[in-house]
């Protein structure tokens, strides 16, 4: 999530902008781990957005990961929707726990690489286009 900076004028607090989030129909496999840890887990998604993703832990199955870990990133293992998998660093923004059976960790993509981020944007804005959105326009 990006903060607006206020207008001249404008009072209150910074308001958030956040973007479209699309539901994924085929989970997406992300490879992730706790920036320069040896252990990789491998998660899918529930939606995306160009800023971010929600990952999913498994049942029964413990990730370590808590707010604000950063996390080495590979989106897309699998080649769901990308040609290449796609590499980055994300941040965990949130997470939601629903009764020890699954996790919800929201992650915000902190860092990648121009030209990997020409092909996400791309492949996002196709999604967002079949999805019926228009966000990059």
């Amino acid at each position: 999530m990006q903060s607006r900076p206020k207008k001249d004028g404008e009072s209150g607090t910074e308001q958030k902008v956040c973007a479209k989030r699309i539901d994924v129909k085929r989970a997406v496999m992300v490879e992730s781990r706790t920036l320069g840890a040896p252990m990789t887990f491998s998660l899918p998604t529930q939606n995306l957005s160009r800023t971010g993703l929600l990952l999913v832990g498994m049942d029964g199955y413990k990730v370590p990961y808590q707010v604000n870990t950063l996390l080495e990133m590979s989106i897309d293992t699998t080649g769901s929707f990308l040609d290449q998998p796609v590499p980055c660093l994300g941040k965990i923004v949130r997470i939601q726990e629903e009764k020890e059976k699954k996790a919800f960790f929201g992650v915000q993509i902190v860092h990648m690489e121009p030209k990997d981020q020409v092909l996400w944007d791309k492949a996002v804005a196709n999604l967002e286009k079949d999805e019926g959105f228009r966000l990059l326009a």
